[in-house]
């Protein structure tokens, strides 16, 4: 796989992304006074590789990349292929470094969705000398939205974190396109977030990646503590920010700004920028919001809960997901208030535990969680990914010729969903 012909305007940079079989050109964009300039090509990295390693080709960067990136991704490609045997270890070779600045630009954002990690991120107390300059917002990740639902999405941000206090800064990004059919979000969208912040490094000296788990359910996932660091670059930290479970992040939110919580948009099933307050994700921030006493705060998810759609609809095939309940279960009052939402949360955690795994092979998530179910049933499981122990990350000229026939790459669970009901019928 090759990252070449970079392109620049004032207000995107892009590269072509060539592999064996086809190519497509990943772009990301942001305002002009915080991007990069085009004389670096650090930010594609992260995606570039994660595509590469799962299509198992070397990955070649025909342009500057930064030297601390550089040095960092064989042991980023040990934790990537060690949490998931269709991620393959993988070559890498850069044609020259990028150039050193002096020093790191000032400013220091996290990124901004409007979800339950990103708002306590962006509000958290921090150490002096380390508070936050500005909010990221990133366009993109989600191309099935309507342009009205982007708008109303992108304007209710604006809105959120002029309530914060902080300047909304606006990254876009074609990223789905590529990783589409090849590589699974939830192993990407932490290496996606990385490429944003890595590409306003002309204006940013740190960004920080919300963390959706505490210290106490720390398993594999495309953005972890371990791995999210490895994308800075000497222009820009990548951080892993906000290690605290999420019922505690409600607790405080609803604690120290519960004017935030009317804004709080954690739905995805829905083509809006309300929440529809009956999918999954609804019904479990609404729990997390009753445990903490601020469920009336945000009237698209309340007032009251509704215990038996939650008893009836919530469901966790992963164990990041289930130690999340256990957590919320040790949050409840001990007396009679949280009783029923005691034996609820139960049911949840009983009846999780029964719930079919994702039958895909593929995805960080999914691996561990069969990981942990053969070893707790008593059973092996397949091994890890092949490929070159620490393979070396160079720089110098590159080779010529690419391969002209494409691997095989198996489809994306949703993919593979509609295949086996073709099957079916």
């Amino acid at each position: 796989m090759r990252v070449d012909s970079p392109r620049a305007t004032a207000v995107e940079r892009s590269v072509r992304v060539a592999w064996a079989g086809g190519e497509r050109r990943l772009r990301v964009g942001g305002p002009a006074e915080l991007l990069l300039g085009e004389d670096d090509l650090s930010p594609f990295v992260p995606i570039a590789l994660l595509l590469a390693m799962r299509r198992q080709e070397p990955l070649e960067i025909d342009g500057p990349v930064s030297e601390r990136l550089l040095a960092a991704l064989p042991e980023t490609q040990e934790i990537l292929s060690a949490w998931s045997p269709t991620l393959h270890r993988v070559p890498v070779r850069a044609r020259e470094l990028a150039p050193v600045p002096a020093r790191p630009a000032a400013g220091r954002a996290t990124c901004f969705s409007r979800g339950v990690d990103a708002t306590y991120s962006a509000t958290r107390p921090r150490p002096p000398g380390r508070e936050l300059t500005h909010l990221v917002y990133c366009e993109g990740f989600d191309p099935s939205y309507t342009p009205a639902s982007r708008d109303a999405r992108l304007a209710a941000a604006h809105a959120a974190a002029e309530r914060i206090g902080l300047p909304l800064v606006v990254a876009t990004t074609n990223m789905p396109e590529l990783i589409d059919h090849v590589v699974d979000f939830e192993d990407a969208y932490g290496a996606a977030l990385a490429m944003a912040g890595l590409a306003l490094g002309g204006g940013l000296g740190t960004l920080g990646i919300p963390s959706s788990r505490g210290y106490a359910g720390l398993l594999p996932a495309g953005s972890h503590p371990l791995l999210d660091p490895r994308w800075s670059t000497e222009r820009t930290a990548i951080e892993h920010d906000g290690l605290f479970e999420r019922v505690d992040k409600v607790i405080w939110l609803v604690d120290n700004r519960p004017d935030l919580l009317a804004g709080l948009h954690v739905c995805y099933a829905v083509d809006s920028a309300e929440n529809c307050g009956r999918c999954l994700k609804c019904l479990n921030t609404a729990l997390l919001l009753e445990i903490a006493g601020g469920l009336d705060r945000c009237p698209s998810l309340g007032p009251e809960l509704d215990l038996e759609a939650v008893a009836r609809d919530v469901r966790f095939t992963s164990a990041l997901a289930r130690l999340g309940i256990n957590s919320n279960y040790n949050r409840l009052d001990s007396g009679p208030r949280h009783d029923e939402l005691r034996r609820v949360l139960e049911t949840i955690l009983s009846e999780s535990s029964a719930a079919p795994h994702d039958p895909s092979p593929h995805g960080i998530l999914r691996h561990q969680n069969r990981l942990l179910t053969a070893s707790l049933e008593g059973r092996f499981h397949p091994p890890l990914a092949s490929g070159p122990r620490f393979p070396e990350a160079t720089v110098g000229p590159l080779p010529v010729a690419a391969p002209a026939v494409a691997p095989e790459v198996a489809p994306r669970p949703r993919r593979l969903a509609r295949l086996l009901r073709r099957r079916g019928r």
